[in-house]
């Protein structure tokens, strides 16, 4: 028997000392942020907007910080990239935008928006209430289900093989709604949104590729993402989207982190 003992939650990844010292943390940290842009001299019409915004990125994190103390086998890592998902669009966009300049002001993309503190606290209020909801039920839901169908649902997946042949079809219907729309073969009438929707096929194309190559080792999964990520990604940069363009190789590398069971910090 070796001399060097390893501690089981080590070998698992997980460190329930560290979750509770970051939780503890968590709500002196946001209050400090928030005495910080006080006495920075920002307008009283802007505290309600920050505060919100610092809770809801407060109540964003939980999540993550409770998977710290679980082994890496029993990590909710889709909800934890969900939650950094949010922070991104709703927590830190009041501190690089509408915090920082005047109003009224136009949210990006629409013209005439003209959004004042009110428009922007009532927004995020439901946001919050989006958040909370969807938190409230994901805690929930293994509650109302017993251990037996929980690992029914939990074991449901495609053969690898299949796998590849569903993505093929999506990248193949997602490719052809964009090159159509680029093209204006596709009526106006239809409907931006219809059209966004169905496009964004190319994603859960890619990313079910990922899945194949990282999780069911499939060399065919591998050669196809050599050459559907380039090709996603320009055809993203030729809408003048960046964030199409970077969402693709993006959505592959979350993809290998949730099935890797952790986020490195670099």
């Amino acid at each position: 028997m070796s001399s060097a003992q390893h501690n089981p939650a080590e070998l698992s990844g997980s460190d329930p000392q560290r979750a509770v010292v970051l939780l503890i943390g968590l709500p002196i940290a946001a209050f400090l942020v928030f005495i910080v842009f006080v006495a920075m001299g920002y307008r009283s019409d802007r505290y309600a907007m920050i505060g919100l915004a610092l809770l809801t990125i407060a109540i964003s994190l939980v999540p993550i910080i409770l998977d710290q103390g679980r082994s890496a086998d029993r990590r909710h890592m889709l909800l934890s990239l969900y939650c950094l998902i949010f922070i991104a669009n709703f927590g830190i966009p009041i501190f690089t935008l509408y915090a920082a300049l005047p109003m009224p002001i136009d949210p990006p993309g629409v013209a005439g928006g003209a959004l004042f503190p009110g428009d922007i606290v009532r927004g995020q209020a439901v946001a919050l209430l989006g958040l909370l909801s969807f938190l409230l039920a994901y805690g929930l839901l293994p509650a109302r289900m017993s251990a037996k169908a929980l690992e029914r649902r939990s074991a449901m997946d495609w053969p690898g093989p299949i796998i590849p042949i569903v993505a093929v079809v999506m990248l193949a219907i997602g490719w052809t709604v964009v090159i159509a729309g680029q093209l204006g073969l596709i009526p106006a009438a239809i409907g931006t949104g219809v059209i966004s929707s169905i496009g964004s096929s190319v994603f859960f194309g890619n990313a079910l590729l990922a899945i194949a190559a990282f999780r069911h080792r499939s060399r065919v999964a591998w050669l196809m993402l050599l050459f559907t990520v380039p090709v996603s990604s320009a055809l993203g940069f030729f809408t003048g989207s960046k964030q199409s363009t970077l969402m693709v190789p993006a959505i592959v590398f979350f993809t290998a982190m949730l099935l890797g069971g952790r986020f490195r910090v670099r």
